[in-house]
């Protein structure tokens, strides 16, 4: 079932990795193009602010998140699992899995309570020139950590099976976490 699991995570991920992507590009573009007009056309372009950052940079983060955790790619502190056992890192990664499912859930959740609260009120970000609606931007926070959540899920549920698995499991379940390799 695991395997079933993380491919259908990764797909899912690979979506969003593909829309932080996008919002990366869209905002390299957007803030080119506002330096362009400030500094040469002296004609600042107020939209590109408001555009930032009520939903590209919110994307770009919560799209990113679960892809960057799939890949190890995240921020984690692992000094003390560098210097015990495999079995040991094993027990100290499930313990960190767990808390991470805690924590992304709750993020999520109560994102989720946001982001209907958001929509149900038609609430709005006024701007210079806009009015800017701010249910897309709430609606990212549980997307992308409720998919963050899942894969911790996925990967704890990989992890006790591993643990149950005997040695050779443990070692194969450490080894695919190591440092900048990519877990798929």
């Amino acid at each position: 079932m695991t395997g079933i699991t993380d491919r259908t995570l990764a797909r899912v991920e690979r979506v969003f990795d593909t829309l932080a992507i996008a919002a990366m590009f869209v905002a390299m573009i957007v803030v080119s193009l506002d330096v362009f007009c400030r500094y040469i056309l002296n004609a600042p372009q107020p939209w590109v602010r408001d555009l930032l950052v009520l939903y590209l940079l919110p994307a770009l983060f919560f799209m990113g998140l679960p892809g960057s955790y799939r890949r190890g790619a995240h921020v984690s502190v692992d000094i003390l699992a560098n210097h015990v056992s495999p079995p040991w890192r094993l027990a100290l990664s499930l313990v960190a899995r767990g808390i991470a499912i805690a924590v992304f859930t709750l993020i999520a959740w109560y994102g989720g309570f946001r982001f209907l609260e958001a929509w149900a009120k038609g609430e709005i970000q006024p701007g210079i020139l806009f009015n800017y609606p701010i249910w897309p931007s709430t609606l990212l926070v549980p997307a992308g950590c409720g998919l963050a959540a899942l894969r911790a899920l996925e990967r704890l549920v990989a992890e006790v099976a591993a643990m149950l698995g005997g040695s050779q499991a443990i070692e194969s379940a450490v080894r695919d976490h190591a440092p900048g390799e990519e877990v798929v």
